[in-house]
């Protein structure tokens, strides 16, 4: 990825490890048209919006990008508490250990969905969130790239 673009990596993964550490604070900025920690700062915001300086886009492109980065980040981050959440829920009932022990998603289930399980099986079984998430924001940031591209080049 061009230099260009680790200012959107830092502050992705800052928000991923700040989710990583503390889930209760998803809840509060998934509706927050504000920074809300003191560790996703104006200054990260700033850093990250620094990454469009230079391309010649209107401000409300910039933004657009800026929405759609934030909201891949946010949007994971959403999968990886809710899953803490239920292990921690699971935990705190024998009943729901030993539910969890003994069950297995129908998708997994032969004959279920084949193309899905499959994929599944092969891609995301055991679920590595941080494989996946970086995974996913290379895409996202690719994306963005060749967006901003197709708007340069009129196509």
């Amino acid at each position: 990825m061009h230099r260009r673009w680790h200012g959107l990596e830092r502050a992705a993964h800052r928000g991923w490890e700040l989710y990583h550490s503390h889930p209760w604070i998803l809840p509060r900025v998934m509706v927050a048209t504000r920074p809300f920690s003191a560790r996703l700062s104006p200054r990260t915001a700033k850093n990250a919006f620094a990454s469009f300086h230079g391309l010649d886009l209107e401000p409300a492109d910039a933004f657009r990008y800026m929405f759609m980065f934030a909201s891949y980040v946010k949007g994971v981050a959403l999968i990886l508490v809710g899953n803490a959440e239920a292990e921690r829920q699971s935990k705190a009932t024998a009943q729901g250990a030993q539910a969890q022990a003994g069950s297995q998603s129908p998708l997994c289930e032969p004959g279920a969905y084949p193309r899905l399980a499959r994929a599944m099986r092969a891609g995301a079984h055991p679920w590595d969130l941080d494989a996946l998430f970086a995974s996913g924001l290379a895409g996202v940031l690719y994306g963005i790239v060749a967006d901003i591209a197709l708007r340069h080049t009129g196509t």
